[in-house]
């Protein structure tokens, strides 16, 4: 007897990293493995950078002094780079959408990462998400992520 699963899609990602899994066809090909591979995965290392060196990758724009050259930014640079990760991130899981590559959605991410990734889902991505985690398993060892990954499949699929 053929078991059918919905296809899904577990995404795990941090302000650095993102793993998206597609559980359906790990599921196919052996309902009882342990180690899961990710079918895509997105590095942003500039959320990682010191302040100093996101400012200096920014063009000059006039002070409030007058005084040309000057980069005045009321953002965050790191909060600003969380942003257009989370943006690739919500980017990538609507073109899978549409192409029909999964149905149901599971997003894990530390809380703060997961807000601001959850605001850059459009309503049609947001509307298969089944699953938010609020937790940094991006951040995990390979050994560590797969018993993570098999304890929210064995529980949510």
């Amino acid at each position: 007897m053929k078991i059918e699963i919905t296809p899904t899609y577990l995404v795990i990602a941090n302000g650095v990293h993102a793993y998206f899994y597609d559980l359906e066809h790990h599921h196919a090909k052996s309902a009882h493995a342990e180690t899961f591979k990710p079918i895509i995965e997105l590095t942003h290392p500039d959320s990682r950078l010191k302040i100093s060196e996101l400012m200096e990758d920014r063009a000059g724009k006039p002070g409030t002094n007058g005084i040309h050259g000057k980069y005045e930014s009321h953002d965050d640079p790191h909060e600003t780079e969380l942003k257009h990760f989370a943006k690739e991130i919500a980017t990538v899981l609507e073109r899978a959408r549409e192409e029909g590559k999964y149905e149901r959605l599971i997003i894990v991410a530390p809380p703060h990462f997961h807000g601001i990734l959850k605001q850059h889902l459009s309503k049609n991505v947001e509307a298969l998400v089944a699953e938010h985690i609020q937790k940094d398993y991006a951040s995990l060892h390979t050994k560590e992520l797969n018993v993570a990954i098999k304890k929210i499949v064995d529980e949510l699929v």
